[in-house]
């Protein structure tokens, strides 16, 4: 049995996880928005002095983002959560708990996996070593589709 440590851990790790998820996919939610006009609003919602240090860090920061800012930021956010959720993974399988993950990522997948099913169109085209998955013609071919 795994010791409450490790479970606090595990926890911690897919919470950051889901949090930083969250947050990247607000920011996909602002590309192509007036990020300007937002902040402003925020600001104004809350009742607080533009001018003054903190809301005036908020207005300039919205001011300098582009699109193309937002979605490197919304990108590193996504990748940054897969990495605490397949921490999070990891410290639950240490613990003895078997997990069942559905990954379209193979490189992903084989990382926390020790057993790998992959399934073409609702059938299973391959069961085994993640390593094995790599070297299947038949499971590569159905990934570059």
């Amino acid at each position: 049995m795994a010791s409450r440590g490790v479970r606090i851990v595990a926890a911690v790790e897919a919470a950051k996880g889901a949090l930083v998820l969250v947050a990247g996919l607000g920011l996909f939610e602002l590309l192509h928005r007036d990020v300007q006009a937002i902040a402003e609003r925020i600001v104004e919602h809350f009742h607080l002095n533009p001018a003054s240090r903190t809301p005036r860090i908020l207005l300039d920061a919205a001011g300098a983002l582009t699109d193309e800012r937002l979605a490197v930021l919304a990108m590193g956010a996504i990748a940054y959560s897969t990495a605490r959720f397949i921490e999070a993974a990891k410290r639950i399988k240490a613990m003895g708990v078997s997990l069942l993950i559905a990954e379209s990522n193979l490189a992903t997948a084989s990382r926390i996996a020790d057993r790998l099913y992959a399934i073409d169109r609702g059938e299973i085209i391959f069961h085994g070593d993640p390593g094995a998955a790599m070297a299947n013609e038949e499971v590569m071919r159905t990934l570059r589709g």
